[in-house]
């Protein structure tokens, strides 16, 4: 920021602190080491859920508290506060092993995030704050995290070129009150760090949110769960047997959207190595 506070820049910043080992100081070592304590705690059920949790939103407060507060801090100091927009959002939210039946046999921390599509894990932070962002207005209509890309366009005077294939539209019109609908919102994730040799999908299960109504789509499986997400906040209740009108509807929409990707075994192997290199292998 010091360097670059002449002119325009852009500054993204990806915070590892909400993730294990949480209260160590981060390395490749104490992420391992974080890591093998939260599985063994979950493994033990309620009392090592509340444990992770309390440590969870203790990493959450300090994000806040301290790495958020440098860089507002730093910003103001240079007098160019008021002319920048920051984003602040999550790349993923957290479970705790609620849903597990069997906490004992949790065997890695990617379940706590990685393999599933429920909404402790979906939904996440936007808060926007800067030129021509109102101050305390909440939107309480569906956006997605997608959408950031064309409001920084927007905002920042970057055109509205959004590239071919990007379904990106700026939050803009929904803080002026110009846009009342749920905005659909498709989401995916993998069943592993990376494509097993019994499925070389890229992608193995999908959700899509209407704002109402919740698909959560098992390609691999072949089975689908759906929410009444306004009637059933912690979606708890899979009601696709009941409403298979809706299963189908958003199934076309996912088939409409999705392409089915499958990766190659240098594909593979390319990715492999992204995530050794970044400790997850």
């Amino acid at each position: 920021i010091e360097e670059n506070a002449s002119g325009p820049f852009f500054l993204f910043l990806h915070y590892w602190q909400t993730h294990p080992p949480y209260f160590y100081r981060y390395s490749k070592d104490s992420w391992y080491r974080g890591k093998d304590e939260v599985v063994d705690l979950l493994r033990g059920g309620k009392k090592g859920r509340d444990i992770i949790q309390t440590r969870y939103a203790h990493s959450v407060e300090r994000f806040s508290e301290e790495f958020l507060e440098a860089v507002v801090d730093c910003l103001s100091r240079r007098g160019i506060l008021d002319d920048t927009l920051i984003v602040i959002t999550g790349d993923h939210g957290e479970s705790f092993g609620e849903r597990l039946r069997r906490p004992e046999t949790l065997s890695d921390i990617f379940a706590m995030h990685g393999e599933s599509l429920y909404d402790e894990v979906l939904r996440v932070p936007l808060i926007l704050a800067g030129p021509c962002v109102p101050k305390a207005k909440s939107i309480s209509s569906q956006v997605r995290s997608v959408d950031i890309y064309a409001t920084l366009l927007d905002v920042t005077g970057g055109g509205n070129e959004i590239p071919s294939g990007l379904d990106s539209l700026s939050l803009r019109t929904l803080w002026e009150s110009k846009e009342k609908e749920h905005r659909l919102a498709i989401s995916s994730t993998t069943y592993a760090y990376f494509p097993q040799e019994d499925s070389s999908q890229a992608f193995s299960l999908y959700a899509v949110r209407d704002g109402t109504w919740k698909l959560i789509f098992d390609k691999k499986k072949e089975r689908v769960e759906l929410y009444h997400i306004k009637k059933d906040l912690y979606e708890k209740r899979n009601v696709a047997q009941r409403y298979p009108h809706h299963v189908q509807r958003l199934k076309d929409i996912l088939t409409q959207q999705v392409t089915f990707t499958e990766y190659s075994e240098s594909d593979k192997e390319a990715i492999k190595e992204q995530l050794e290199s970044l400790g997850y292998l």
